[in-house]
């Protein structure tokens, strides 16, 4: 696979990975009758936003990063990567600026520290060695 494509398929993974994000929030908005309005870099809901609307974007990503590492997809694909490295870049800077940003504004400490937990042990996950056999030996290689 050349160098471009594999660029390619990797940011349309990590767009896919915004794609997933925002979608949540809107299923979930659907779901509870609440309007949604986007004003140039974040949502507002009308009523007010319930926790599980602001959480439905992170859960949507945890998800979908379970599901990558449970088939193994990131070492098949680098859309699979990036996608995988987009949901933990956005859960984990979610979850760790001061003072909380757009959905976590208003999400207790106990939530700011899981999705950031979650979003480390996702990358130690993704990253950690993997045993292979191959050649009649036994290998440790890294994930990327």
């Amino acid at each position: 696979m050349n160098t471009i494509l594999m660029v390619m398929l990797y940011l349309a993974g990590a767009a896919t990975s915004i794609g997933v994000h925002e979608g949540a929030h809107m299923a979930v908005a659907e779901i509870q009758g609440v309007r949604l309005e986007w004003d140039g870099g974040s949502w507002t809901a009308y009523p007010q936003a319930s926790d599980s609307l602001r959480m439905a974007g992170v859960i949507a990503q945890a998800l979908t990063s379970e599901i990558i590492l449970a088939g193994d997809f990131q070492d098949r694909s680098p859309y699979f990567l990036g996608l995988l490295h987009a949901n933990i870049l956005h859960a984990g800077s979610y979850a760790t600026l001061r003072g909380g940003t757009g959905d976590f504004q208003e999400i207790s400490d106990q939530w700011h520290r899981s999705v950031a937990l979650h979003a480390a042990l996702t990358a130690a996950r993704a990253g950690g060695r993997k045993l292979e056999v191959k050649d009649g030996g036994i290998f440790y290689t890294w994930r990327w």
